[in-house]
Protein backbone atom coordinates (compact mmCIF):
# COMPACT_ATOMS: atom_id res chain seq x y z
CA UNK A 1 0.00 0.00 0.00
CA UNK A 2 1.27 3.71 -1.33
CA UNK A 3 -0.20 6.42 0.45
CA UNK A 4 -3.40 4.66 0.17
CA UNK A 5 -3.19 3.02 -3.49
CA UNK A 6 -2.33 -0.40 -3.73
CA UNK A 7 0.54 -0.59 -5.56
CA UNK A 8 -0.98 -3.86 -6.60
CA UNK A 9 -3.61 -2.86 -8.64
CA UNK A 10 -2.44 0.90 -10.64
CA UNK A 11 -4.81 2.12 -12.61
CA UNK A 12 -2.87 3.62 -15.88
CA UNK A 13 -3.75 6.11 -18.41
CA UNK A 14 -2.38 5.97 -22.10
CA UNK A 15 -1.62 8.96 -24.32
CA UNK A 16 0.08 9.19 -27.37
CA UNK A 17 -0.87 10.79 -30.45
CA UNK A 18 -0.37 7.52 -32.47
CA UNK A 19 -3.29 5.05 -32.01
CA UNK A 20 -1.17 2.15 -32.92
CA UNK A 21 1.44 3.29 -30.41
CA UNK A 22 -0.69 3.74 -27.55
CA UNK A 23 -2.60 0.73 -28.07
CA UNK A 24 0.66 -1.12 -28.73
CA UNK A 25 1.45 -0.04 -25.15
CA UNK A 26 -1.40 -0.88 -23.50
CA UNK A 27 -1.22 -4.52 -24.87
CA UNK A 28 2.10 -4.59 -23.27
CA UNK A 29 0.95 -3.72 -19.91
CA UNK A 30 -2.51 -5.60 -19.83
CA UNK A 31 -0.50 -8.61 -19.61
CA UNK A 32 1.53 -7.20 -16.67
CA UNK A 33 0.02 -8.41 -13.01
CA UNK A 34 -1.25 -5.42 -10.76
CA UNK A 35 -1.55 -3.15 -13.41
CA UNK A 36 -5.32 -2.26 -15.22
CA UNK A 37 -5.12 0.25 -18.32
CA UNK A 38 -8.27 2.27 -18.64
CA UNK A 39 -7.44 3.61 -21.87
CA UNK A 40 -5.61 5.61 -24.43
CA UNK A 41 -6.20 8.76 -25.74
CA UNK A 42 -5.11 10.75 -28.43
CA UNK A 43 -4.47 14.18 -28.06
CA UNK A 44 -4.01 16.96 -25.20
CA UNK A 45 -8.12 17.65 -24.71
CA UNK A 46 -9.08 13.80 -24.71
CA UNK A 47 -6.04 13.29 -22.25
CA UNK A 48 -7.28 16.09 -19.40
CA UNK A 49 -10.64 14.90 -19.43
CA UNK A 50 -10.05 11.14 -19.50
CA UNK A 51 -7.99 12.06 -16.40
CA UNK A 52 -10.93 14.33 -14.40
CA UNK A 53 -13.13 11.41 -15.42
CA UNK A 54 -11.26 7.86 -14.75
CA UNK A 55 -8.83 9.52 -12.28
CA UNK A 56 -5.94 7.60 -13.01
CA UNK A 57 -2.90 6.69 -10.23
CA UNK A 58 -0.34 6.97 -13.57
CA UNK A 59 -0.68 7.90 -16.71
CA UNK A 60 1.90 7.52 -19.42
CA UNK A 61 2.62 10.60 -22.02
CA UNK A 62 4.47 9.63 -25.34
CA UNK A 63 4.34 11.42 -28.47
CA UNK A 64 1.57 14.59 -28.91
CA UNK A 65 0.20 15.95 -31.87
CA UNK A 66 -0.51 19.26 -32.57
CA UNK A 67 3.03 20.93 -31.36
CA UNK A 68 2.21 19.89 -27.65
CA UNK A 69 5.05 18.95 -25.53
CA UNK A 70 5.64 16.55 -22.84
CA UNK A 71 5.94 19.06 -20.24
CA UNK A 72 3.02 21.31 -21.48
CA UNK A 73 1.13 18.02 -21.33
CA UNK A 74 2.32 17.29 -18.00
CA UNK A 75 1.43 20.45 -16.40
CA UNK A 76 -2.39 20.04 -18.20
CA UNK A 77 -2.88 16.38 -16.80
CA UNK A 78 -1.25 17.33 -12.96
CA UNK A 79 -3.40 21.01 -13.13
CA UNK A 80 -6.95 18.86 -13.75
CA UNK A 81 -5.60 15.90 -11.28
CA UNK A 82 -2.82 16.79 -8.89
CA UNK A 83 -2.49 13.65 -7.40
CA UNK A 84 -1.51 11.92 -10.73
CA UNK A 85 1.81 10.66 -11.51
CA UNK A 86 3.19 10.86 -14.68
CA UNK A 87 5.71 8.82 -16.92
CA UNK A 88 6.88 10.07 -19.88
CA UNK A 89 8.14 8.42 -22.42
CA UNK A 90 10.49 10.99 -24.95
CA UNK A 91 11.53 10.70 -28.49
CA UNK A 92 15.04 11.89 -27.62
CA UNK A 93 17.75 12.30 -24.73
CA UNK A 94 17.38 16.04 -24.46
CA UNK A 95 18.36 17.10 -20.87
CA UNK A 96 16.51 20.37 -21.46
CA UNK A 97 13.09 17.98 -22.47
CA UNK A 98 13.85 16.38 -19.24
CA UNK A 99 14.27 19.24 -16.43
CA UNK A 100 11.21 20.90 -18.15
CA UNK A 101 8.94 17.35 -17.69
CA UNK A 102 10.22 16.92 -14.32
CA UNK A 103 10.17 21.10 -13.22
CA UNK A 104 5.98 20.20 -14.09
CA UNK A 105 5.78 17.51 -11.88
CA UNK A 106 6.68 14.17 -14.12
CA UNK A 107 8.27 11.32 -12.43
CA UNK A 108 10.12 9.87 -15.01
CA UNK A 109 11.65 9.70 -18.55
CA UNK A 110 11.86 6.77 -20.46
CA UNK A 111 13.02 6.08 -23.87
CA UNK A 112 10.75 4.47 -27.17
CA UNK A 113 13.05 1.10 -26.78
CA UNK A 114 12.27 0.74 -22.69
CA UNK A 115 11.45 -3.01 -22.16
CA UNK A 116 8.32 -3.73 -20.66
CA UNK A 117 9.96 -4.62 -17.63
CA UNK A 118 11.40 -1.02 -16.89
CA UNK A 119 8.37 0.43 -17.60
CA UNK A 120 6.34 -1.40 -15.06
CA UNK A 121 9.27 -0.52 -12.71
CA UNK A 122 9.34 3.01 -13.85
CA UNK A 123 5.20 3.29 -13.17
CA UNK A 124 5.62 1.38 -9.74
CA UNK A 125 8.33 3.95 -8.76
CA UNK A 126 6.40 7.16 -9.45
CA UNK A 127 3.64 5.79 -6.81
CA UNK A 128 6.99 6.02 -4.61
CA UNK A 129 7.47 9.11 -5.39
CA UNK A 130 11.08 8.36 -6.99
CA UNK A 131 12.10 9.63 -9.76
CA UNK A 132 13.19 7.30 -12.46
CA UNK A 133 15.65 8.54 -15.66
CA UNK A 134 18.17 6.26 -17.55
CA UNK A 135 21.54 6.36 -15.99
CA UNK A 136 22.87 7.90 -18.97
CA UNK A 137 20.83 10.81 -18.67
CA UNK A 138 21.51 11.99 -14.60
CA UNK A 139 24.90 13.58 -15.44
CA UNK A 140 23.53 15.93 -18.40
CA UNK A 141 20.24 16.66 -16.62
CA UNK A 142 22.25 17.83 -13.42
CA UNK A 143 24.22 20.13 -15.21
CA UNK A 144 21.03 21.43 -16.80
CA UNK A 145 19.48 21.39 -13.91
CA UNK A 146 22.12 23.32 -12.20
CA UNK A 147 22.65 25.73 -15.08
CA UNK A 148 18.97 26.73 -14.46
CA UNK A 149 19.47 27.34 -11.00
CA UNK A 150 22.14 29.83 -11.64
CA UNK A 151 19.61 31.01 -14.49
CA UNK A 152 16.81 31.36 -12.14
CA UNK A 153 18.49 33.43 -9.71
CA UNK A 154 19.59 35.86 -11.69
CA UNK A 155 16.17 35.85 -12.90
CA UNK A 156 14.43 36.83 -9.82
CA UNK A 157 17.34 39.46 -9.26
CA UNK A 158 15.99 40.76 -11.98
CA UNK A 159 12.49 40.34 -10.71
CA UNK A 160 13.21 42.17 -7.27
CA UNK A 161 14.00 45.27 -9.92
CA UNK A 162 10.51 45.78 -10.79
CA UNK A 163 8.12 48.12 -9.24
CA UNK A 164 4.92 46.91 -8.08
CA UNK A 165 2.89 48.72 -10.55
CA UNK A 166 5.70 46.90 -12.90
CA UNK A 167 5.15 43.29 -11.64
CA UNK A 168 1.21 43.98 -12.08
CA UNK A 169 1.98 44.23 -15.85
CA UNK A 170 4.17 41.60 -16.16
CA UNK A 171 1.81 39.16 -14.14
CA UNK A 172 -1.09 40.54 -17.02
CA UNK A 173 1.36 39.34 -19.36
CA UNK A 174 1.95 35.91 -18.35
CA UNK A 175 -1.59 35.51 -17.92
CA UNK A 176 -1.75 36.25 -22.00
CA UNK A 177 -3.45 40.06 -21.87
CA UNK A 178 -2.38 42.25 -24.72
CA UNK A 179 -1.94 45.79 -24.31
CA UNK A 180 -4.99 46.88 -24.51
CA UNK A 181 -6.82 44.30 -22.15
CA UNK A 182 -4.44 45.48 -19.36
CA UNK A 183 -5.40 49.21 -19.85
CA UNK A 184 -8.91 48.31 -19.16
CA UNK A 185 -8.18 45.48 -16.68
CA UNK A 186 -5.85 48.56 -14.48
CA UNK A 187 -8.40 51.24 -15.53
CA UNK A 188 -5.50 53.17 -17.05
CA UNK A 189 -4.48 54.55 -20.57
CA UNK A 190 -3.10 52.80 -23.07
CA UNK A 191 -0.08 54.97 -23.26
CA UNK A 192 0.77 54.31 -19.40
CA UNK A 193 0.74 50.80 -19.97
CA UNK A 194 3.59 50.80 -22.55
CA UNK A 195 5.90 53.11 -20.32
CA UNK A 196 5.69 50.71 -17.53
CA UNK A 197 5.84 47.51 -20.46
CA UNK A 198 9.15 49.67 -21.32
CA UNK A 199 10.40 49.71 -18.18
CA UNK A 200 9.77 46.16 -17.13
CA UNK A 201 11.84 45.14 -20.43
CA UNK A 202 14.38 47.14 -20.06
CA UNK A 203 14.68 45.58 -16.01
CA UNK A 204 14.35 42.07 -16.98
CA UNK A 205 16.96 42.84 -19.83
CA UNK A 206 14.33 41.90 -22.57
CA UNK A 207 13.01 43.15 -25.80
CA UNK A 208 9.45 41.51 -25.79
CA UNK A 209 6.57 40.12 -24.04
CA UNK A 210 7.43 36.76 -25.50
CA UNK A 211 11.03 37.28 -23.69
CA UNK A 212 9.49 38.72 -20.42
CA UNK A 213 6.79 35.81 -19.98
CA UNK A 214 9.52 32.76 -20.73
CA UNK A 215 11.81 34.89 -18.22
CA UNK A 216 8.49 34.49 -15.30
CA UNK A 217 7.85 31.15 -16.47
CA UNK A 218 12.23 30.58 -15.38
CA UNK A 219 11.16 32.10 -12.27
CA UNK A 220 8.30 29.60 -11.53
CA UNK A 221 5.50 32.20 -12.13
CA UNK A 222 2.46 30.47 -13.72
CA UNK A 223 -1.05 32.35 -14.78
CA UNK A 224 -3.92 31.48 -11.92
CA UNK A 225 -7.25 31.75 -13.05
CA UNK A 226 -9.31 32.45 -10.28
CA UNK A 227 -12.65 32.49 -11.90
CA UNK A 228 -14.34 33.47 -15.57
CA UNK A 229 -12.55 36.83 -17.08
CA UNK A 230 -10.69 36.95 -13.74
CA UNK A 231 -6.60 36.19 -13.57
CA UNK A 232 -3.35 36.88 -12.02
CA UNK A 233 -0.26 35.46 -11.90
CA UNK A 234 1.07 33.07 -8.99
CA UNK A 235 4.55 31.60 -8.61
CA UNK A 236 4.44 27.41 -9.43
CA UNK A 237 3.52 25.67 -6.02
CA UNK A 238 0.99 28.37 -4.75
CA UNK A 239 -1.39 26.72 -2.10
CA UNK A 240 -3.94 28.42 -3.89
CA UNK A 241 -3.06 27.99 -7.37
CA UNK A 242 -6.00 26.63 -9.43
CA UNK A 243 -6.95 25.97 -12.95
CA UNK A 244 -10.21 25.67 -14.07
CA UNK A 245 -10.23 23.01 -17.11
CA UNK A 246 -13.10 23.55 -19.52
CA UNK A 247 -14.00 20.86 -22.16
CA UNK A 248 -16.39 21.43 -24.67
CA UNK A 249 -18.12 18.05 -24.42
CA UNK A 250 -17.92 15.19 -21.49
CA UNK A 251 -19.39 12.52 -23.61
CA UNK A 252 -16.32 9.98 -24.32
CA UNK A 253 -17.57 7.42 -26.75
CA UNK A 254 -15.14 4.38 -26.48
CA UNK A 255 -14.54 1.57 -28.28
CA UNK A 256 -12.82 -1.85 -26.44
CA UNK A 257 -9.61 -2.82 -27.19
CA UNK A 258 -8.59 -6.33 -26.14
CA UNK A 259 -8.65 -5.39 -22.44
CA UNK A 260 -8.08 -1.90 -23.21
CA UNK A 261 -10.21 1.14 -24.13
CA UNK A 262 -9.83 3.63 -26.65
CA UNK A 263 -10.74 7.20 -25.92
CA UNK A 264 -12.73 8.28 -28.97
Amino acid sequence: MVNGWAVSGLRVLIVDGQPLVGEAMAMRLTVEQGILVLGTATDAAQAVLAVQVMRPDVVLVGVLPNGVVASEMTRMLREALPSVRVVVIGIDDDPRAVCDCLSEGAHSWLSLDTSTPTLVQAINEAMLDEIHLPPRLLTPVIRELQARRSDRDENRARLEKLSDRERIILDCMVAGLDRDAIARRLGVSHNTVRTHTQNCYAKLGVHSSLEAVHVAFRCGIRPLVLGAGVSRAAPAGESAYVKRVRVASSAMPMRVVANAYKIE
